[in-house]
């Protein structure tokens, strides 16, 4: 029997990098080549309309500037995880929830009440995790595309 071996590779985007303090790097990410045909930029899910800045793991041996075109690299097994942990396991909360509590008799608005407060309180401990979830979801920065200034170290 054949394993099956599922191969991740890793999105890569390129970005202006907005500011740089130590080993982080806020970065503008660019539109992608599907945004160039959109009628309406403003309403934009993706990018809300707004540029979209994220914050960036930079390695000592990667020089940049602000300015600087850069390309960052999140891999999709990363971003398979933050998909797990934003949205399939609230899901799961909320339904488990809702069925628990029906089972035990409690009212519709009950349930749902009961639903609402385990997201809360599940959403609570991820923004209290945060950083210890940010090391798992980190996106780098992986080489500088083109230099706009001169590198100062």
């Amino acid at each position: 029997m054949d394993k099956c071996n599922a191969s991740f590779s890793n999105t890569r985007r390129l970005g202006i990098v907005d500011s740089v303090e130590g080993n982080s790097v806020k970065v503008c990410l660019q539109r992608t080549s599907a945004c160039v045909s959109c009628e309406h930029p403003e309403k934009c899910f993706v990018h809300g309309g707004k540029k979209l800045v994220v914050d960036v793991f930079k390695e000592s041996s990667v020089l940049c500037n602000v300015g600087d075109e850069v390309e960052v690299e999140l891999s999709d097994r990363g971003g398979l995880k933050a998909v797990f942990v934003g949205f399939f396991i609230p899901l799961l909360l909320m339904l488990i929830s809702v069925l628990a509590a029906n089972i035990f008799g409690c009212s519709d608005s009950k349930s749902a009440l009961v639903a609402f407060a385990l997201l809360i309180i599940y959403y609570i401990i991820i923004y209290m995790l945060r950083n210890i979830i940010e090391r798992k979801f980190r996106i780098r920065l992986t080489r500088v595309v083109q230099n706009r200034k001169p590198i100062i170290q």
